[in-house]
């Protein structure tokens, strides 16, 4: 008897684990088939988005017990994800997960991850990869396959995540894509390709593999698994290439490109995008300038002959960076015989020789996918993105200021520019102001309190900083953010942003940024300093591709004081380990010095 209480007792238990076991984390609202992106516009200023994290963390949180988790990743590092599957485990899912360490770059970031999740997965599967096609061949995929997942319409059966995003922390800060998929085909397809993954993961990958391709026509979708060889030797083909040759009536296509590695151990690829530029083509090709160099040559060639190509800046040395990782293909056209169509190509295959003949990868390819607008969307974007970083900041704690002082060099000065001096026109003094840049009316100079810009300019009442460029260096400006601290509401309530061009030693007039002044916001404590909204300077010309030797002058004007006792600044009151005032943009190479 005792026994059979036991026995009911654990299978209560059971019970109320698959009701009740997840994670209190909201039920996934998911419509099926899904895309996602990392944020561009953050991404182009030096951010990250957690944007294709977040649904992978939700995938996971929202795996009922019994359910099962199949993972195939070359790198992860991300915790939240770690924890997810910790927890995961804990209510009973079924976790097998497939992590690569072939080579230097999955040896280092996995190199703690790896034993965190033997560690604190003791009942789940862990597989390590080194894959033995050739000494530098890796398991590159990125993909988590999950039984069933609860959602809010019910649970949903094989669901495929597939994504060009490692799951760590430095990827988010890349542009990345991300599908979600419900087909059973898809799911089994790449199940199949996991468990082919698992039996040579140790070795006999170049012996065993078999490149195989999966055409599901009743849901218009291909799926290719690299590398693309038959008893270790690659059959010859390319499949980008297989896919531009599949264009008809090229006059009338649309080729759109976004791709993260590209070396020249593939000309082929560019070269027959030449061609079909050379046919009518539209040709549209986003890269980063780790490319092969033959390939950023034959890019730009594309790009004279009318072609929109971008190559983005990948180096620290002072430009900003925007990093593309997605391998992101549009078609649209005639392609395979088959009159306006849309077509997708993604996954996580560069193009690269690797990618082809000895990685792990997968290809997907969809056919008027309802997902097509929302990568159309995305493509958009790409042409008219400005990559920022920081040019110019003040940092007032680490300066640790009285707020008296006659003026600042900036604590962050980017490469390619020379240090910029903080300081207050004549019209107003110095005035404490802890971890800031204070200052009060100069009555002794003029004791007319500035009551409209055109007095403010008059009067000289205003703060400003200097930009100039090194040799060589030209600098673009993007935004400017920044902090102000009013003592009182007797304080200046009103300002507007302008700039001085000095050349030759002769200093311009001052010209307006905006045509509307500025009204100073205050936080809940009108004293503590507030952070304004961001001024943008990309559509200012005379701010744009600024020269060594043209020095630009930016200024806040202010007036509407009520008193000349009221302290007016830059940066909160009292200690702030942030900055204060941050000039965005960016450094490139004057090809015309």
């Amino acid at each position: 008897m005792k026994k059979l209480l036991l026995k009911l007792n654990r299978l209560f238990l059971f019970t109320l684990l698959i009701l009740f076991g997840m994670k209190s984390a909201a039920q996934v609202n998911i419509s099926f088939p899904e895309v996602l992106f990392t944020d561009m516009q953050t991404i182009a200023k030096g951010g990250s988005s957690n944007t294709i994290m977040n649904r992978l963390v939700a995938l996971v949180d929202n795996t009922p017990a019994g359910q099962s988790i199949h993972i195939s990743i070359y790198m992860i590092n991300y915790q939240p994800l770690m924890d997810a599957l910790k927890n995961a485990e804990a209510r009973g899912v079924n976790l097998h997960i497939i992590v690569d360490m072939s080579r230097s770059d999955p040896q280092i970031t996995n190199a703690s991850s790896l034993p965190w999740l033997q560690t604190n997965l003791p009942n789940s599967e862990i597989v390590v990869t080194t894959n033995d096609v050739s000494p530098n061949a890796i398991n590159h995929h990125k993909q988590a396959l999950f039984s069933g997942v609860t959602t809010t319409s019910g649970l949903v059966s094989n669901v495929t995540f597939q994504t060009s995003h490692n799951f760590t922390n430095s990827d988010m800060g890349k542009i990345q894509d991300a599908l979600v998929f419900n087909e059973a085909d898809i799911y089994q397809a790449f199940l199949a390709n996991w468990n082919v993954m698992k039996q040579n993961a140790a070795s006999g990958m170049r012996v065993n593999f078999v490149y195989t391709a999966h055409d599901f026509a009743a849901i218009n979708t291909k799926l290719a698994f690299f590398p693309r060889i038959v008893a270790g030797t690659h059959d010859g083909v390319d499949n980008i290439l297989e896919s531009l040759n599949a264009i008809t009536d090229v006059a009338n296509a649309k080729v759109r490109i976004a791709m993260s590695d590209w070396t020249d151990s593939r000309p082929a690829i560019v070269d027959k995008l030449i061609a079909l530029r050379n046919q009518g083509a539209t040709i549209e090709v986003y890269a980063k300038d780790a490319a092969g160099t033959q390939t950023k040559a034959k890019l730009n060639q594309l790009k004279t002959l009318g072609a929109t190509v971008r190559i983005f800046n990948l180096s620290t040395d002072g430009q900003a960076v925007f990093n593309i990782h997605a391998k992101m293909m549009l078609i649209e056209g005639t392609w395979n015989g088959q009159a306006n169509a849309k077509v997708i190509l993604t996954g996580s295959h560069n193009y690269t020789d690797a990618a082809l003949k000895t990685n792990n990868e997968v290809l997907v390819t969809l056919l008027n996918s309802p997902l097509f607008n929302a990568y159309d969307t995305y493509f958009n974007s790409f042409n008219s993105i400005t990559p920022t970083l920081q040019l110019l900041a003040w940092n007032f704690n680490t300066l640790n200021t009285s707020g008296s002082e006659a003026s600042f060099l900036s604590t962050h000065t980017t490469g390619g520019l020379f240090n910029a001096t903080l300081l207050r026109g004549t019209g107003f003094r110095a005035n404490g102001l802890s971890k800031g840049l204070g200052a009060v009316k100069d009555v002794a100079k003029n004791a007319t309190m500035s009551t409209t810009k055109a007095m403010a300019m008059a009067n000289e009442d205003y703060f400003e900083f200097d930009l100039s460029t090194k040799p060589g260096k030209k600098v673009s400006l993007n935004s400017l953010d920044y902090v102000v601290r009013r003592s009182s509401t007797a304080a200046p309530k009103t300002g507007a942003w302008m700039y001085v061009v000095e050349e030759n030693g002769v200093k311009g007039e001052p010209q307006a940024i905006t045509t509307t002044d500025i009204t100073f916001t205050n936080g809940p404590t009108l004293n503590a300093g507030f952070q304004q909204a961001p001024v943008d300077l990309s559509q200012v010309a005379a701010l744009q591709n600024i020269p060594f030797g043209k020095k630009v002058y930016l200024r806040l004007y202010f007036w509407g004081a009520t008193t000349s006792t009221s302290t007016f600044g830059l940066g909160p009151y009292g200690v702030n380990n942030s900055n204060s005032v941050v000039l965005n943009g960016d450094v490139a190479e004057d090809e015309t010095s």
